[in-house]
């Protein structure tokens, strides 16, 4: 009826699957901004758009409907730490390394 996959255990038992269907779930949505900008784009699930410092999500949709859904649940997300996080994941790189540099001029040689 289906196509499947069959595995076989020690037992004598077969363990079977259906064949795995690739998935995408998008959205072709309007984007309207406060500078009277409007944006048409597609939006996928793990692959969020960007605009003024925000990403949007796609959330969810009506699971129910599967493919012929018309309802999306979207996510804002904005993060203004960002920059700071980045300078301070550098700063402490770049002192990793001259640790490691400055560490054989400051070893003291023992007799």
């Amino acid at each position: 009826l289906f196509p499947y996959q069959s595995l076989k255990l020690s037992d004598g038992r077969r363990l079977v699957m259906p064949n795995r269907e690739p998935r995408r779930f998008a959205s072709l949505v309007d984007i309207y901004t406060q500078d009277g900008k409007n944006i048409h784009t597609e939006i996928e699930v793990n692959k969020p758009f960007t605009i003024n410092g925000w990403k949007i999500y796609q959330l969810s949709y009506n699971e129910q409907m599967g493919k012929w859904s018309n309802l999306s649940v979207f996510e804002l997300v904005t993060d203004p730490w960002m920059p700071v996080v980045y300078v301070g994941i550098f700063m402490l790189l770049f002192g990793a390394v001259g640790m490691f540099l400055t560490a054989s001029r400051n070893k003291e040689v023992k007799l």
